[in-house]
């Protein structure tokens, strides 16, 4: 039984880990999808902004991401601190009573040697009080072992056939398609018009000759992923979002006091920078589209729900099983104990009371030849 509550527990305190991380990854990922947008608007490049008209779609996907960011987070704490509490009941509970039965059952076995006939008896009556408990926890358990299996039958069905509500939408939130949408179509609208800007900034400044004395081949421009596609192959000439960083390094060059290249290259140190920092953020915003389609589609929860189903699942009901049928071996063993306690007290005292029998027969006085 202990073995079983050890696994038990862990499996328990695996799966509940398991659940608040995706809470909180999904927490993590909504916020940095938050933080680009809000970088975005403050875009500069050869004194361009973002268009306005994005400006008011950031805004919007931002107030829908305050409205429902913080939920996975929120309901991460409260699961963590409920399944600590549990734990700790369970806990204590289970040992308390397996700890109590041990004694229980050694000392009533030691007075019913003893032949306390009183001490065995109170002991009995203390012993069915808590077999009664223990048949109680029993059935505690037994009901906890079929929720345990019912739940993961009913996620198991979920993933067959997604049904729109579920309790675990409470931790692992699916919103609806239209916050997808919202969210997706503001993240491509600020990387197209970032990679807009980029493609300007790199015509009008770094291969212009004469802007800051620039020199050497020309910077290639950034390739837009909606259009093109992200890969080399698909890009040609121009160069894929996420390459951009080391390719465009390639085009550094020195400067002098006043800024301009002192040596081959075509993009000054400063914007260089400024470019690292925009292309960041439309990458950032790119590379997170899979994760608005997972939660507006519900495909996270799907594979949450699967992982759990295969991973988890199996040893929460095989443990749980384990510590219900301990509990019922050893509530049956101590019910036998408090018979066998009663049954020797009173053979016990059987014998006794014949053998003080016997010695009176033999020591009394003989009266025609036969004890009286």
């Amino acid at each position: 039984m202990f073995t079983g509550e050890g696994k038990f527990l862990a499996s328990v305190n695996d799966v509940s880990h398991y659940i608040v991380n995706q809470g909180l990854s999904i927490y993590d990922n909504i916020i940095g999808i938050q933080n680009f947008l809000i970088s975005a608007k403050n875009v500069v490049l050869n004194n361009k902004f973002v268009p306005d008209d994005l400006k008011g779609e950031v805004d919007k996907a931002n107030k829908l991401i305050d409205s429902v960011g913080s939920l996975p987070r929120i309901k991460s704490q409260d699961i963590t601190d409920e399944i600590r509490k549990l734990l700790k009941q369970i806990n204590t509970a289970l040992i308390t009573i397996t700890v109590f039965m041990l004694l229980l059952a050694f000392l009533g076995f030691l007075f019913s040697i003893l032949g306390m006939k009183t001490c065995v008896y109170m002991f009995v009556v203390i012993g069915w009080i808590v077999i009664t408990l223990t048949f109680f926890l029993c059935g505690l358990f037994l009901v906890f072992h079929n929720i345990v299996s019912d739940t993961c039958i009913a996620m198991d069905e979920w993933i067959q056939d997604p049904m729109a509500d579920s309790a675990m939408g409470e931790v692992l939130p699916c919103f609806d398609m239209a916050f997808g949408e919202e969210i997706k179509e503001a993240g491509k609208g600020v990387t197209t018009n970032v990679n807009d800007l980029l493609n300007q900034f790199i015509t009008v400044l770094a291969n212009n000759n004469t802007a800051n004395n620039q020199s050497g081949p020309f910077v290639p421009l950034i390739c837009d992923p909606y259009k093109h596609g992200d890969s080399q192959e698909s890009c040609g000439d121009e160069v894929p979002l996420k390459n951009a960083t080391e390719e465009w390094k390639k085009y550094v060059c020195q400067v002098s006091e006043d800024g301009d290249c002192t040596t081959p290259g075509r993009l000054t140190p400063d914007m260089y920078t400024e470019m690292i920092k925009a292309v960041n953020i439309s990458n950032g915003l790119y590379d997170y589209n899979p994760f608005i389609a997972g939660v507006a589609d519900c495909s996270i929860i799907q594979d949450t729900l699967k992982n759990i189903t295969t991973n988890h699942c199996p040893g929460l009901k095989k443990y749980s099983e384990w510590v219900y049928s301990g509990l019922v071996a050893a509530t049956g063993s101590v019910m036998f104990s408090l018979f066998f306690w009663v049954l020797y007290a009173r053979e016990r005292r059987h014998r006794k009371y014949t053998k003080r029998i016997n010695k009176g027969y033999d020591e009394s006085p003989l009266v025609g030849g036969k004890k009286l």
